[in-house]
């Protein structure tokens, strides 16, 4: 009984988001045709992290980016973890008070089958860098094989640690992996050896996320250049063919979306956002 005592003692309690932190992830969509032939292939990385806080009407956000561009403002409250593009406007993240056959909804707005409803089968606890943290979780996405997975601290860790948008899970073959997640510059979870890069992404696209008026820098492809957009889900939106350096798409409909850039020897996928 003394040894369990001295173990809770010096155990850390672990806060529901960090104030510094990275998270590396890998996005991968495949489908096929009827005949077995692939219709796309998609692979693409990205890192999201926290660039520092401000202090709006006395409450304290946290910045995070998603490589050099500002994707949504975080706070806390209690054991709830809130988002959004505006401060002013906000929705639910995380909610790690949730317990055994709780529901939560997570944010889906393309998502063709109603709501991402998700009821919690087990809540345990996890050791993970020395600290004990709270593990919820979820039951399965309707036809996807796997539901969310949540560890405080740190996030959905079977949906890209943070996951700003779950539309994909209408497809079974969209997967977004966490690598790694890094605070402090420690490695806390995943294994990433490379270190992580801020780069600009190549070929430019701006402005990101955009009002619907979103113009690409082609001048690194050879021309011409077919240029595909899909929603998250798979579903083709648009395609068109430049034979110049600068191409410019407009789109009323708000949501994420991918961009397939390619000459016939490179291609290069970016995800943009449509607000």
């Amino acid at each position: 009984m003394l040894m369990l005592i001295a173990f809770t003692t010096t155990a850390q309690a672990q806060g529901v988001f960090p104030d510094n932190g990275s998270w590396y992830r890998k996005y991968h969509s495949i489908a096929w045709g009827h005949g077995g032939e692939v219709l796309w292939d998609i692979t693409t990385y990205n890192t999201y992290w926290i660039n520092g806080d401000t202090l709006i009407n006395g409450n304290t956000f946290y910045k995070l980016y998603d490589g050099n561009a500002f994707a949504v403002y975080i706070t806390t409250d209690s054991l709830k973890v809130y988002c959004g593009e505006d401060p002013g406007n906000l929705r639910v993240l995380f909610d790690y008070g949730l317990e055994t056959g709780d529901s939560f909804e997570f944010y889906g707005p393309d998502y063709p089958y109603g709501t991402l409803n998700q009821t919690v089968n087990m809540v345990d606890s996890v050791m993970i860098g020395g600290v004990m943290r709270k593990r919820i979780h979820f039951q399965n996405f309707e036809c996807y094989g796997s539901g969310p997975l949540l560890i405080e601290g740190i996030g959905d860790v079977h949906f890209g640690g943070i996951e700003l948008n779950y539309s994909y899970v209408a497809w079974y073959a969209n997967t977004t992996t966490l690598l790694c997640f890094n605070s402090n510059g420690t490695n806390i979870y995943g294994e990433c050896t490379t270190g992580i890069s801020y780069s600009n992404p190549a070929p430019r696209v701006y402005p990101n996320p955009s009002a619907g008026h979103i113009g690409i820098d082609l001048s690194g492809f050879s021309l011409p250049v077919t240029v595909t957009m899909l929603t998250t889900d798979g579903r083709l939106t648009g395609t068109w063919k430049s034979t110049d350096n600068r191409f410019q798409i407009f789109s009323r409909n708000k949501g994420i979306y991918l961009l397939v850039i390619s000459d016939g020897s490179i291609r290069s996928v970016q995800r943009v956002v449509i607000l």
